[in-house]
């Protein structure tokens, strides 16, 4: 939620990078020099391979990055094109099923779900693979979904707010979306407060887990996200070709249908900060954006030059699709 992060944000700012000077100074150089674009082609301590902690899955539509320790996927990264295309599978018949391309041991299984509570919530949405059967499919495997709350969540505000990015095709020539699930961390309020035990410590991070019969443990994220990039048609807005860029932050809970979308905006780089993760490294590589790019609640400030729109200045102020849109249409 927009809130926690920006408090998170406030409180808790992230990370110190340095490079002691001294006596070991030209040495640090040297090796840096040497190996700051990447590691050496052969190294004596991999000798039998780099510890493997994810893998990267590629799909039709969408290629994501599971994570062996959550089970989850880190990131989903889609494309959805823009032009009109006739939709040619449907959900119908399909099963959720488990990535067997990924071992057991580091994979989400169907019997964690079973008996729950949660959905197998889509990271990349089942509506944005329908070009043909092989792509919905794909969209079932877990490698795609996460443990969602369902009623008020996933089948209804998360489900609007998919819609939400669907309805911006037409003034989009395509539209790149990252999923993923955040654990975020909560502010300790009191030295005595239960499970914190870490002298010091005022933040801590408390999630819950999903077990399998095997003892396999699957993560409950806190919170998800999604960044959005549009590549808007010439003529629209201006009849400027522009970028329009937008991050969202959101709960795994119930949410009030009433809540506006723009609520949860919030900036790339904080959200890239709590992620851990750069998005979108070569469109912001383009624009020549350093870390310091002075953003306000997810937007270029006024004063700045806008190299790129917030979504919901191109949206009518991120206007949600109503409650229960797909009875109505």
């Amino acid at each position: 939620m927009s809130t926690l992060i920006r408090q998170y944000w406030k409180n808790g700012r992230g990370f110190v990078l340095g490079l002691a000077v001294g006596v070991s100074g030209s040495a640090a150089f040297v090796f840096q020099k040497k190996y700051l674009m990447g590691p050496p082609p052969s190294h004596k301590a991999l000798r039998y391979g780099s510890p493997e902690t994810s893998k990267l899955r590629y799909f039709t539509n969408f290629v994501c990055e599971v994570d062996y320790s959550s089970k989850n996927p880190i990131w989903v990264a889609e494309h959805i094109p823009c032009q009109k295309m006739e939709s040619k599978a449907s959900r119908k018949g399909v099963h959720y099923k488990e990535d067997e391309n990924i071992d057991e041991r580091f994979r989400a299984l169907l019997s964690q779900y079973r008996g729950s509570g949660y959905d197998r919530g889509h990271m990349s949405p089942a509506a944005n693979n329908k070009s043909d059967a092989i792509a919905m499919k794909e969209s079932f495997y877990l490698s795609n979904c996460c443990p969602q709350v369902g009623k008020g969540f996933n089948q209804d505000y998360w489900a609007r707010f998919e819609r939400f990015i669907l309805e911006m095709r037409p003034q989009c020539e395509n539209i790149y979306v990252v999923t993923g699930p955040l654990y975020l961390p909560k502010k300790k309020t009191s030295e005595k407060e239960e499970g914190v035990r870490q002298l010091g410590a005022s933040w801590h991070v408390e999630y819950g887990l999903l077990e399998s019969p095997t003892g396999n443990l699957l993560a409950i994220p806190t919170h998800f996200y999604k960044v959005i990039l549009a590549e808007l048609k010439n003529d629209a807005h201006g009849g400027q070709s522009r970028h329009a860029l937008g991050a969202f932050v959101m709960p795994n809970a119930q949410i009030h249908p009433k809540t506006p979308l723009e609520s949860f905006s919030v900036p790339v780089a904080q959200l890239e900060q709590a992620a851990g993760i750069k998005f979108f490294p070569k469109f912001f590589d383009n624009i020549n954006r350093s870390d310091k790019t002075p953003l306000v609640e997810g937007r270029v400030r006024p004063d700045e030059e806008k190299k790129y729109l917030h979504i919901c200045d191109v949206t009518q102020g991120c206007a949600i699709p109503k409650e229960d849109f797909w009875k109505k249409s």
